[in-house]
């Protein structure tokens, strides 16, 4: 059995690190201790289709796997 990311896999980590890193490791610890929503973050989200991540592509989602 293959335990190893497929490249799709790895490149969406990276994809996903990046944005961690850019715009919620900046802001999380002050916005968690002040109760912000972090509207602008949920709405990048959306954007990036991560609320659709196992959804099949032709319901609008990623179609992607839960690994």
């Amino acid at each position: 059995m293959d335990f190893e990311l497929s490249e799709q896999q790895a490149a969406f980590r990276e994809t996903l690190r990046r944005f961690v890193e850019r715009s919620i490791r900046p802001v999380a610890r002050e916005w968690e201790q002040s109760g912000r929503y972090p509207t602008e973050i949920v709405d990048e989200m959306k954007a990036m289709g991560l609320f659709g991540i196992t959804i099949p592509v032709e319901y609008g989602g990623l179609g992607l796997s839960l690994v």
